[in-house]
């Protein structure tokens, strides 16, 4: 029995590997801003600094030093989706296509169609609706004053260049050494940070910590955030509860690389510029410096899945081109920064210095029905939700090291159940709600305690 178990997890294993392959979307490596109207591959771009990608498979593109994002439909044709090429501001309430942005950023997107981004030199986030009408979101181009007011009411600036946005539709800023967020009435408030700065606070509110100039951030489907925080003096992952807690996930605090195979927080990162959760308790980081991608799993297991490392080392950057159609292990990057996964667990990766947008296919992450999950302690169980969110049909599994009944219940916000059933550990059970979009809860009864999970049905 332990043969066979131990032959599925290697077949799993490199059934995953191999599915791994690298290709590029976007970009001919070139420099410019050319291409609109053909295939995005054969695009010039002057910057890649950010990349967002639809449930429809539409890509954005940030173009930082041409003033525009650029959008890559789901048959591969590139366009402009905003900015007129010319660096200001301007053109508020009109057609974004027509309007002044400023060295966009890092991009966002709603489950209404709306595309946020980060306009960094005027000190705003902007929002483009689902008719191509730019208004400003956040922000009004001074200096940041207070919170606890309307999000245009005071500036966003502080060298931050991420934004991200939970399922209830609120809006997250990165400032520098704050995150702010803003609500769905559109007022502004500091979720974490205490504008100081440094690396503090590990184990406390989040609004209390010190932190270091902050790269992306991500919410997972938990309501959890995951800050790329990279500064002269270190370069982690830090993670932010949904109960308001921060902590550290990934690195030790010094540069370099080194880790994989073994805890990520005893890992070296050079420059973590870019993070992202997938829906099964994984998240992903982009190592600028290291020219990698790494993952760390459900257990806080760390290990590279793209990238060879060719010209790490920086700063100074150096890196290459290669791979594509191959094992994304084997291709060159050069300063992957931000990167993003679609609704398949799909990896696209802004490869900056290459001018280029990368994709790496995936297996959608679920686990494998009836093999107990390697890695886990006696007594130790995960509850694992895939899709989330979902239509309200998904699967369910509860993974342990041991085989047992386990009874789940299903609630509303309100406490009212909606479902009840009960499964065995470790086999994938599908579940489906006939319930109206909205927040629910599942709780799984173990011989060890409660697990609970938040879902969202839309």
């Amino acid at each position: 029995m332990k043969t066979y178990i131990f032959t599925l997890l290697v077949l799993f294993v490199f059934r995953s590997i191999q599915a791994q392959i690298i290709t590029t979307i976007a970009g001919n490596g070139s420099i410019g801003y050319s291409g609109d109207g053909g295939p995005a591959t054969a695009a010039k771009f002057t910057s890649v600094t950010s990349v967002a990608v639809d449930n429809g498979g539409n890509v954005y593109i940030s173009d930082g030093q041409s003033n525009v994002i650029r959008k890559t439909s789901s048959s591969g044709i590139i366009s402009t989706f905003a900015g007129n090429d010319t660096a200001g501001f301007s053109g508020d309430n009109g057609p974004a296509t027509a309007a002044k942005i400023n060295y966009p950023d890092e991009i966002a997107l709603d489950k209404k169609g709306n595309v946020y981004f980060y306009d960094m030199v005027n000190r705003r986030v902007r929002k483009v609706d689902a008719l191509g009408i730019i208004t400003t979101f956040a922000g009004n181009g001074t200096t940041f004053t207070s919170s606890g007011i309307p999000a245009t009411a005071t500036g966003i600036s502080g060298g931050g260049e991420g934004t991200c946005i939970d399922a209830l539709g609120n809006v997250y800023i990165s400032m520098g050494t704050r995150i702010l967020k803003v609500d769905t009435f559109g007022t502004l408030t500091i979720y974490a940070g205490n504008g100081v700065g440094g690396y503090t606070g590990d184990g406390g509110a989040a609004t209390a910590a010190g932190i270091g100039s902050n790269g992306q951030i991500a919410i997972d489907a938990d309501n959890n955030m995951y800050i790329a925080e990279a500064s002269s003096t270190h370069s982690i992952i830090r993670k932010i509860n949904a109960a308001g807690i921060i902590s550290t996930v990934a690195g030790n605090g010094s540069k370099g690389f080194s880790g994989d195979g073994g805890p990520a927080t005893a890992a070296k990162l050079n420059e973590a510029s870019g993070v992202f959760p997938d829906n099964c308790g994984n998240f992903y980081i982009s190592d600028l410096y290291n020219n990698r991608i790494r993952k760390v799993d459900g257990h806080g297991i760390i290990n590279t899945i793209a990238g060879n490392g060719y010209g790490a080392g920086g700063p100074p950057s150096n890196g290459g081109y290669s791979g594509d159609g191959g094992p994304a292990l084997a291709a060159e990057l050069y300063s992957p920064g931000i990167i993003y996964l679609d609704k398949n667990s799909n990896i696209y990766i802004a490869d900056v210095y290459n001018y280029r947008v990368r994709k790496i296919t995936m297996d959608s992450c679920k686990s494998v029905m009836g093999v107990a999950s390697p890695g886990l302690s006696k007594g130790e169980e995960v509850l694992s939700v895939f899709p989330n969110p979902n239509s309200g049909t998904f699967t369910i599994n509860v993974l342990s090291n041991v085989a047992e009944k386990v009874d789940v219940v299903i609630t509303n916000v309100v406490g009212v159940r909606v479902k009840e059933l009960s499964l065995v550990t470790n086999r994938e059970q599908e579940v489906k709600l006939n319930v109206p979009a909205g927040v629910y809860f599942i709780s799984a009864a173990t011989p060890n305690g409660k697990i609970i999970k938040r879902i969202l049905v839309d």
